[in-house]
């Protein structure tokens, strides 16, 4: 059975508390796992244990742990190198499960459990290491992320890169301008939406 378990960054000194959250009428605390006592006492000596912290850096454990033994847990950004792929994402839980930035085919429980190949680490957190989160070799990994899996890509080739964004299917054996639903797209280099005026 999973470890049911929290953490979270204290007001007063923003560092991190890990045990089991409880919601007051204006703040949320948490009561270290280090007290060990049960629920009704938790009630009872609020004061005593309860440290305030910030409901936003509240994450909770995936009842994994790393290729160190670090645990896993929710908001950590982690490296994953397995037999399909190789990359860097943040842990989130979505439809009932733990997944790498949200993904369904980036299941932790199916990458660690069932790919002996796969190396999984955590590398820091989205509150401590928002710079991990923002480029991986120059892109920013949400985009890259987004072109490495567009359907265009399954379905024809992959476009390459262009400035960082997405360099478009080309037309007339990859010589001629991108296709039109490339130069619809977000992701494209040459989309308005890149080349505003600042």
């Amino acid at each position: 059975m999973r470890e049911i378990l929290f953490r979270a960054k204290r007001v007063d000194n923003g560092e991190w508390v890990k045990g089991y959250f409880w919601r007051g009428v204006d703040h949320i605390y948490m009561i270290p796992s280090h007290v060990g006592i049960g629920y009704d006492d938790k009630i009872k000596h609020m004061s005593a244990y309860a440290v305030e912290v910030e409901p936003e850096t509240i994450c909770q454990y995936t009842g994994l742990t790393d290729k160190n033994g670090n645990r896993i847990w929710d908001s950590d950004i982690i490296r994953v190198e397995n037999s399909a792929d190789e990359g860097t994402g943040k842990v989130e839980f979505f439809c009932g499960m733990w997944y790498v930035d949200g993904e369904p085919s980036n299941s932790l429980y199916d990458i660690m459990e069932y790919d002996d190949a796969a190396e999984v680490e955590v590398i820091g957190n989205i509150f401590d290491n928002p710079e991990l989160m923002k480029k991986e070799n120059g892109m920013h990994i949400k985009i890259k992320q987004g072109i490495d899996n567009c359907y265009m890509v399954h379905r024809y080739e992959h476009p390459g890169y262009e400035n960082d964004l997405c360099a478009g299917l080309r037309t007339m054996n990859g010589d001629g301008d991108p296709c039109d639903t490339c130069k619809e797209c977000y992701l494209y280099y040459g989309n308005p939406m890149w080349n505003k005026e600042d």
